[in-house]
């Protein structure tokens, strides 16, 4: 072998190993969420309750809900990676304040929920809890 062979071997291997790695250790850095249970009152969340639903494969997860003011919308909110659902709903206490509402689910494998986090347990968590929140908070919610 020459030089030049030897050396485009190296680096071809170089890539397959680096792609590979890639590859497996995807979702090593994803979906890290806080496994400790937490509650409104800890944030000093006033006026935010725990709902608890279910998913559409029958897990029972919650959400945290902060009712609207009459004439006022209610957002659907998400909390980032390596996150709570505590942290990121009281960075919302100034759209609360103003009578805004929030809803905000649980993740899988985070505030205590059972399961593990997924894309796909994401949407169908997201699915559920849209679909049931009329019930769960006692009355219809303008879209």
């Amino acid at each position: 072998m020459t030089g030049l062979q030897i050396s485009l071997a190296v680096v071809s291997l170089a890539i397959v190993l680096l792609f590979g790695g890639i590859w497996v250790f995807q979702t090593y850095g994803v979906y890290r969420f806080d496994p400790t249970p937490q509650s409104p009152e800890a944030f000093d969340l006033t006026g935010v309750r725990v709902l608890s639903f279910t998913s559409e494969d029958g897990t029972a997860l919650q959400a945290w809900l902060a009712m609207p003011a009459p004439g006022k919308p209610m957002l659907f909110s998400f909390y980032g990676n390596f996150s709570s659902i505590g942290p990121s709903m009281r960075r919302l206490a100034p759209l609360m304040a103003d009578g805004t509402g929030i809803v905000m689910l649980h993740y899988r494998g985070g505030g205590g929920m059972p399961g593990h986090p997924s894309e796909e347990n994401f949407a169908r968590d997201a699915r559920a809890l849209y679909d049931q929140l009329d019930v769960l908070a006692g009355q219809t919610i303008p879209q």
